[in-house]
């Protein structure tokens, strides 16, 4: 063992490095981040809502129950532009834009996707699912519901009457 490292000690600079194992990905970038720490990926929504946005709404109501500002950006991982414009938006009182500032939008309610998709991605939808498939499942289907209902309410209204 001794040898070889007085070997490695004897030899050029570009012969070690064909010899030791380079820690780095070929490109001169560590594979690790350079710091020998793993760096752990956060997504940034969070239960449908964005991870940023929630952060300083958190901060904004730690000032509000009293906390200093510093501290309650500092609490919460958040920076001074984020606090004061999520502040702003909260002191508007808009709670639609309250709202589409913190969701994503993304919802799996297929109701809310119809109507929020426009006029074009309806009509791909269509052609996709097929004239047939939307007709029998969507509107026959809800035709059949609604002349039910009215048929209940027509049958308990007369009965009402007599």
């Amino acid at each position: 063992m001794l040898q070889r490292v007085h070997d490695l000690l004897k030899t050029s600079t570009a012969e070690f490095k064909k010899k030791v194992p380079s820690p780095t990905n070929g490109n001169g970038q560590a594979r690790n981040g350079g710091n020998g720490h793993h760096h752990r990926a956060r997504h940034q929504i969070h239960h449908g809502y964005r991870r940023a946005a929630l952060k300083a709404d958190t901060a904004v109501l730690l000032v509000e129950s009293g906390m200093p500002v510093a501290e309650a950006i500092e609490r919460c991982s958040t920076n001074h532009s984020a606090f004061y414009a999520l502040r702003a938006v909260k002191g508007s009182g808009d709670t639609a834009l309250l709202d589409a500032v913190l969701a994503t939008g993304a919802t799996d309610d297929l109701a809310t996707m119809l109507w929020n998709s426009k006029p074009d991605q309806l009509v791909t939808a269509a052609k996709l699912l097929g004239l047939d498939w939307v007709w029998d499942r969507m509107i026959a289907a809800a035709m059949e519901t609604t002349k039910a209902t009215t048929e209940a309410t027509m049958e308990a209204t007369t009965e009402a009457l007599k």
